[in-house]
């Protein structure tokens, strides 16, 4: 298994994914509705595609030492390669009821970003909450991006390169900055747990 193999057939689906049909509507305030497509449409969705190209996903979620929900999702390939995304985190929900809910938002949304599609209309920012101020990321320069991805190259365990990765999650990148940086952070975690396996 190398490398290469996941990552064409990550292409490959993605090649064939299409947005899932938008079948619920929310209704958030008198005037304003949006459509979206809900956990178990999207899997359904998705399921055969990433099948077809040997893919599959799964979703840790977890609480974090403040309170709050931590989804990562896992793209697994038949041939024992992995790929990684988030965590996602957000608020873990004020009851049972709540928390189920937020699973699934949260579920939702990582599924979604890991994917590359769209389940939701754009919203225009209406529904993001109004108390509080969404701070903006700092802009990650040419020399801060060197400087994670030299530090990352020197890392020979996995704490401290997941450290890098969370902290290179916290600048605003571009495109190009973020897909260079997951390839390197996919590529220095196979080569690690490849090294722990042969130990």
């Amino acid at each position: 298994m190398t490398d290469k193999t996941i990552s064409a057939a990550f292409v490959a689906a993605q090649a064939d994914l299409t947005n899932p049909h938008k079948d619920k509507t929310a209704n958030i305030k008198p005037g304003f509705s949006y459509r979206y497509a809900d956990l178990a449409t999207i899997l359904d969705h998705v399921r055969p595609v990433l099948a077809k190209h040997g893919l599959a996903i799964t979703q840790n979620v977890e609480g974090t030492s403040d309170g709050r929900l931590s989804v990562e999702t896992t793209i697994l390939h038949t041939d024992g390669g992995a790929l990684g995304f988030g965590p996602l985190l957000g608020d873990s929900g004020r009851d049972w009821q709540g928390l189920g809910s937020a699973i699934t938002y949260a579920r939702r949304y990582a599924l979604c970003a890991a994917l590359g599609i769209a389940a939701d209309d754009d919203d225009d920012a209406q529904t993001a909450p109004k108390a509080k101020a969404v701070e903006s990321k700092p802009t990650m320069g040419p020399d801060q991006f060197a400087a994670i991805a030299d530090a990352m190259r020197g890392c020979d365990r996995l704490p401290p390169l997941v450290a890098l990765a969370e902290k290179a999650a916290t600048f605003d990148m571009t495109d190009e900055q973020r897909d260079s940086l997951r390839t390197l952070y996919v590529d220095l975690k196979a080569a690690m747990q490849e090294t722990e396996n042969a130990s």
